[in-house]
């Protein structure tokens, strides 16, 4: 398996991280970690082929980037990274070709007719809520219910 490796110091909520993120190299012959995930996954690799300070990374075989959290260097000389899937870049093509809004409110006691008002909504329109409990955005409000619509 091969990874490229990438810095990337924006915010990491970007959905595009396509004009900030900086390859520095790649590396083959990269192993997956028995009792690994998809998600939060565990590479293997000699450690003369990772730049120390890479921080991201694209793995061809699972078509998905990476967060890189850890690097623990192991006997043999190689190198073990704990990574986590970045959700909005591995998937930002099908995010943003959604026909979906996302709408989040503190109210948990929120229905469907407020929506009517700002949204041209037609009869097959499907809401959704999910409660949130204990998620914090930037501006300090915590989310208690998002709402999910799609024409």
């Amino acid at each position: 398996m091969t990874l490229t490796f990438y810095i990337f110091n924006d915010d990491p909520r970007r959905l595009d991280k396509s004009g900030h993120l900086q390859q520095l190299g790649q590396a083959s012959g990269v192993l997956l970690k028995e009792d690994t995930d998809l998600f939060e996954p565990t590479f293997i690799l000699k450690k003369s082929e990772i730049p120390y300070d890479a921080n991201y990374c694209y793995c061809p075989n699972t078509d998905r980037y990476y967060f890189i959290n850890n690097k623990r260097s192991l006997i043999g000389r190689r190198l073990e990274i704990s990574a986590r899937v970045d959700v909005l870049y591995s998937f930002h093509e099908d995010i943003g070709a959604s026909p979906a809004w996302l709408e989040r409110t503190a109210d948990l006691m929120v229905n469907d007719e407020w929506l009517e008002q700002d949204y041209p909504f037609q009869n097959n329109a499907v809401t959704e809520s999910i409660d949130f409990p204990n998620v914090c955005f930037d501006d300090g409000a915590d989310l208690n219910t998002l709402l999910i619509m799609s024409p």
